[in-house]
């Protein structure tokens, strides 16, 4: 039988189906990429949250069970006023306390607090972290002129790394829209800037389609 144009239904059909062939990786892979963007959004969110909440550095070993001795040491301490103290104490979760400009330790509402600064934990100083990807230590100092300074020791980063990074992906050819794949992709494993990676997935290609498994090795650029 013959159909619209002089073609067949069997070539019709054909037809079809190639175009249907193409189309379902594409759309699966389009929508593999929407899901992972939504569910990688409500992911951000929750760890955002998670990673934002304030913790209270801890003692390194070095100062462990080095004894404490109070000293009458003068500190020019930062007056802060209401609105920068409140936003202090939001920022870190904390209720710490300042100064007025007479040196009397008070709160955020400006009120003295009993016992000065054997009754609260005053605000001494707040400064800029540098990019820690490996985290690092900080000394504390006060200064010849009585100000509070921070030293910042950055931790080297390893040589040597060893993570559970998974990653499950979609890739369509811009070029060739026939061409598309799906994979899941390991990339844990880092030596200096060498990390090795393994892929597995399902690749399709004009009129065929195939499962892959591949291991390899790239040199990254730009990391820190």
């Amino acid at each position: 039988m013959q159909g619209e144009n002089g073609q067949s239904w069997t070539t019709r059909g054909r037809a079809l189906a190639g175009k249907a062939w193409v189309a379902l990786p594409v759309s699966a892979a389009v929508v593999v990429v929407l899901l992972a963007v939504v569910g990688e959004v409500a992911q951000w969110r929750r760890a955002a949250k998670e990673d934002a909440a304030p913790v209270v550095a801890a003692t390194t070993k070095r100062l462990d069970d080095v004894p404490r001795v109070p000293v009458a040491a003068e500190l020019n301490v930062p007056a802060l006023p209401k609105g920068k103290l409140g936003k202090i104490q939001d920022t870190y979760r904390a209720p710490v306390a300042t100064v007025d400009r007479s040196g009397e330790v008070v709160d955020a509402s400006g009120k003295a607090i009993p016992g000065g600064f054997a009754g609260a934990e005053v605000a001494l100083e707040e400064v800029t972290l540098p990019r820690l990807p490996e985290g690092g230590s900080a000394l504390v100092t006060r200064t010849a002129s009585g100000d509070v300074s921070v030293h910042i020791a950055p931790k080297p980063r390893r040589f040597f790394e060893l993570s559970p990074v998974w990653a499950v992906g979609a890739l369509v050819s811009p070029l060739d829209t026939a061409r598309s794949r799906v994979y899941v992709r390991f990339d844990g494993l880092r030596l200096g800037r060498v990390h090795v990676v393994g892929e597995a997935g399902q690749e399709w290609r004009a009129g065929s389609a195939g499962a892959y498994a591949m291991v390899g090795a790239e040199l990254r650029f730009g990391e820190r």
